[in-house]
């Protein structure tokens, strides 16, 4: 399986510790995984197939999700589309 994608996210609690879960987007032989795993819990599945578009949205479905819920990505702004520009290979 291939990691093509992966952040953690990170989610304060009331004792002042901090709940960390991982987000990842796998492929393999052209199936398409979305996986979230939270401390030393087998990761959950979000998505599982081989379209592009229903990966996505399952995706940001799980982000949205996970961000209602008080996390907040390591890495911002992955949600954003990305457009380039005039002469942009983006």
């Amino acid at each position: 399986m291939q990691i093509v994608f992966l952040n953690t996210f990170e989610k304060p609690v009331e004792d002042g510790t901090i709940v960390t879960g991982k987000l990842s987007i796998c492929e393999r032989d052209g199936i398409w995984a979305v996986l979230w795993s939270e401390g030393d819990a087998e990761a959950v599945s979000w998505f599982e197939g081989t379209s592009w578009e229903e990966m996505l949205i399952g995706f940001r479905h799980g982000v949205a999700v996970k961000m209602g819920e008080g996390y907040t990505p390591v890495v911002d702004g992955m949600l954003e589309e990305k457009r380039g520009g005039a002469g942009s290979f983006l």
